[in-house]
């Protein structure tokens, strides 16, 4: 069934047929139709020049999305629920490849992943009931080399080299509340150790390749 209106291209089709679009509203220039099928449930699209909303109301095995295309009919943002019962988001570049996620996971904490251009994951950050939040920035080939973290007992930072070594690390000293700061070797044995003593002054210890104390600042008495 098709109803146009006079003088110019607007019109409105219904059709009950299977695989067609049950319902659809032309307007110069836009459109908005309403289908269903067995991949995607029933669907509502919006479509303009510039680009396309898509409603999925999902069916047994797939899951409610909404999805943002752009004018070259590549998805730009898509918004989904997971399995857990959760919400996921996804930005893509003008490309269409993903380029952030943010999601929560099982037991209901928050994540934000960003990827390069290229499909590289750079940045991840991350909040855990137990574990506070912790922010890793990391190398195209996969490494982590800065990590942040923020704990109940204070902050932690952690620098690697470009193998994934911890070569600088610093927080607060273990059952203290003063700072330490460590420096270790290639091969992530510490060699420089700066921090607080028991009567809060200020340390510094000097240690060889292999993490053996070799002089204490100031000196012991």
């Amino acid at each position: 069934m098709h109803f146009s209106r006079n003088g110019d291209e607007a019109s409105i089709s219904i059709d009950s047929s299977a695989g067609s679009e049950a319902l659809r509203i032309q307007t110069p220039g836009t459109f908005a139709s309403i289908s269903s099928d067995l991949e995607n449930g029933t669907m509502l699209r919006l479509e303009s020049a510039t680009g396309q909303v898509r409603l999925s109301s999902g069916d047994t095995e797939s899951m409610p999305s909404i999805g943002l295309m752009n004018d070259q009919g590549r998805i730009a943002a898509m918004t989904t629920l997971r399995t857990s019962g959760g919400g996921s988001f996804h930005v893509s570049n003008p490309d269409g490849e993903p380029a952030g996620f943010l999601r929560s996971d099982l037991e209901g904490n928050g994540r934000l992943d960003l990827l390069d251009r290229s499909g590289h994951l750079l940045a991840s950050l991350q909040t855990g009931s137990q574990s506070g939040a912790t922010l890793a920035l990391l190398s195209e080939f996969g490494k982590t080399v800065c990590a942040l973290a923020g704990t109940n007992d204070g902050g932690i930072l952690n620098l690697m080299n470009r193998t994934g070594v911890p070569v600088v690390t610093a927080g607060n000293a273990a059952q203290r509340r003063g700072g330490t700061l460590s420096v270790q070797n290639e091969r992530g044995l510490p060699v420089v150790s700066i921090g607080s003593d028991a009567q809060e002054s200020g340390q510094l210890r000097l240690q060889g390749p292999d993490g053996g104390t070799r002089q204490v600042l100031p000196s012991r008495r």
